[in-house]
């Protein structure tokens, strides 16, 4: 029992770790009285005091993170003043009361605060800057002169501070910022307006900070010209889609989103309260997120970090008869991947200022990374002259290379733009400076020999008649394919080619079954079909198409990557490294054919023959190329010897 004489008196006012690194991490909100701390690690002081005869023997401090339901002890000090180190083990709310114990063996607290008893003070960790972007103006936009600039940023953060927004602007001739007046935050966003634009470059930049005193940047560029271009219907950064989803959705863009939910009647009465679990190891654990006070649909729930999270309700009956919580291994009923980063996207080849001869083959690199790819996120768009965006390749995987063949044309400027796009949408795009196609005039070539009569003057040779012989007609086998055929087949294939490469890929499979009806026995338009089957994303139909051309010629390169691609996107990883490997017994040397195998051999979880395959590019040790670097970085996450 407690003693009658015995109080505590917590002076639970937190304080950094000290006050030289991790000074001002702690602040108060005026407005809310709510404490903030951007450090994990803080301070606790404490005073207890006995009135009774025996003094006090020990203080102890007691921890929640769900606002009083569930308490836990963090530890105990022998000292009637002092400070307890408190070490989070994540950002989120976190409440606080103390015990002490005489040295009569009383305490205050009997097994510790009851659920349901409030902290005594309680302080949100939030170690995380916001997540701020650009919406407009873009940084590929060109404005005109003379309208007035119009400046809108997107943020995110749980506990964002909308007051601490500054706006400002710089151009090309000024020397310093000038601030925005009247920047305004509504729907995530932030909106301000200056001046009438005048020609030349402008600068943008925001900064805002969050309530525990993060703060965060966001600066981008866009150009002002009499010559401005309309901009184009691209998707990219800017595109993203920052609105809080409905419902309990499968994949989230945001750390806040609501989860629908429907309770039935306990004992024909309503459910007097909902209660909210969550886990973020598929059921290991578990975590009370909080009670929904209306008891109505939806529950809005704020995720503390990026992750896969499953959820599980509890209600509890006007009788005060609640559901069992969830126990530890016990399955979620919904799952949600949250996702707000955005793929890292680098394009390596082309950069800009390269010439390709068109009608051969030239690889296009490039560098993308995000945690939550699915298998085929990368699409890649090609702008001719200045021209709207076409499609080249969707859904591709995301092994750093694609194999393009260069379309014949006498000399166009071009542009590549490439996406990468995780599992929850999140897009990120990069465009190419301009690169050119120059293809060389048409060869001429001789197509056959014909025996010319020799002209003898004016008196003619004639030879003396012979008598002919009746001889028995043989039966003729069936003539092959004639040139015209092949002549007209590969016109059909060109054509093909080029309605695949706007997107017209109903047109392109209807020209290239004309062109297999014209040369059965050519493997070339059923490759190219195989090609036209994979962008439309029927890739069964892809690999029956390519191994009907593999029949024909088992070691055509274009059929075997092709097909390794076609199996690659049905997640037949074993016999994409099949068809890999068939080419790189070809073409040993081609690097980029070695890379795709040890994509494919770790999909299949092979990371021994991926591994082979990565020693077989480093020890070409190929001077400037980009898969060597790349080999070599696999092999040390491997941790696999760099050998030869």
């Amino acid at each position: 029992m407690r003693h009658p004489g015995s109080y505590v008196k917590a002076f639970v006012l937190i304080v950094a770790l000290s006050a030289g690194a991790f000074a001002g991490l702690v602040v108060q909100d005026d407005a809310t009285g709510q404490i903030y701390c951007r450090s994990q690690r803080f301070l606790i002081p404490y005073e207890a005091a006995d009135s009774g005869p025996s003094g006090v023997s020990a203080v102890r401090l007691y921890y929640t993170s769900d606002n009083g339901n569930t308490w836990t002890l963090f530890g105990e000090k022998p000292d009637t003043a002092g400070s307890f180190e408190f070490i989070a083990p994540a950002d989120g709310v976190y409440g606080f009361t103390v015990e002490a114990i005489d040295k009569a063996g009383n305490v205050e607290l009997k097994n510790g605060p009851a659920g349901g008893t409030k902290p005594e003070i309680s302080v949100v960790i939030d170690t995380r800057a916001p997540q701020v972007e650009p919406v407009f103006p873009r940084q590929d936009l060109e404005l005109a002169p003379g309208a007035h600039l119009r400046v809108r940023f997107r943020a995110a953060d749980p506990n964002l501070s909308p007051s601490t927004a500054a706006i400002s602007v710089q151009k090309d001739d000024m020397d310093s910022w000038v601030a925005l007046p009247n920047v305004t935050f509504q729907d995530n966003e932030f909106f301000a307006q200056g001046e009438v634009l005048f020609p030349g470059t402008y600068n943008v930049m925001l900064s805002v900070g969050d309530r525990a005193g993060n703060s965060a940047q966001s600066t981008f560029s866009f150009v002002c010209t009499h010559n401005a271009k309309p901009p184009s219907n691209q998707t990219g950064p800017i595109g993203r889609d920052w609105e809080v989803p409905l419902a309990a959705p499968p994949r989230a863009k945001s750390l806040v989103f609501d989860i629908d939910y429907r309770v039935d009647d306990i004992g024909g009465m309503p459910p007097s309260a909902v209660g909210l679990w969550y886990t973020t190891d598929s059921g290991v654990t578990w975590q009370f997120y909080g009670r929904d006070p209306d008891v109505a649909s939806p529950f809005r729930f704020q995720a503390p970090s990026e992750g896969i999270y499953g959820f599980k309700l509890t209600a509890t009956s006007q009788s005060g008869i609640s559901e069992a919580p969830p126990k530890p291994g016990s399955k979620p009923d919904i799952q949600t991947l949250v996702d707000v980063t955005f793929p890292t996207l680098m394009l390596d080849d082309p950069r800009g200022g390269e010439s390709y001869p068109g009608g051969e083959v030239h690889y296009l690199t490039w560098t993308a990374r995000d945690d939550h790819f699915g298998s085929l996120p990368i699409s890649l768009y090609l702008s001719r002259d200045g021209g709207q965006w076409e499609l080249l390749a969707a859904d591709l995987p995301n092994n750093g290379v694609y194999g393009w063949n260069v379309p014949y044309l006498e000399y166009a400027a071009c542009r590549l733009k490439i996406e990468a796009r995780d599992q929850v949408g999140n897009t990120t795009s990069v465009t190419s400076d301009t690169f050119y196609i120059v293809s060389a005039p048409a060869e001429t070539r001789i197509l056959s020999v014909v025996a010319a009569v020799p002209q003898l003057g004016v008196s003619e040779y004639r030879p003396e008649p012979v008598e002919k012989v009746q001889e028995t007609p043989q039966p003729q086998p069936t003539p092959p394919p004639t040139q015209s055929d092949d002549v007209e087949m590969k016109k059909l294939v060109q054509t093909a080619t080029g309605l695949r490469l706007r997107g017209d890929y109903e047109a392109a499979e209807a020209a290239l079954r004309q062109a297999m009806q014209k040369s059965p026995h050519s493997t070339l338009p059923r490759c190219e079909l195989g090609a036209v089957l994979i962008q439309e994303g029927r890739h069964s139909d892809a690999v029956d198409v390519l191994r009907e051309a593999r029949a024909l010629d088992a070691t055509d390169l274009d059929v075997l990557y092709n097909l390794a691609t076609a199996y690659y996107a049905l997640s037949d990883y074993t016999s994409a490294a099949a068809a890999f490997e068939t080419f790189v017994a070809i073409d040993p040397r081609n690097e980029a054919a070695l890379w795709n195998l040890v994509n494919a051999y770790q999909s299949a979880g092979n990371t021994a023959m991926a591994s082979q395959a990565a020693r077989k590019i480093v020890a070409l040790d190929v001077p400037g190329s980009p898969f060597t670097g790349r080999a070599r970085r696999y092999l040390e996450a491997v941790r696999q010897p760099d050998r030869p």
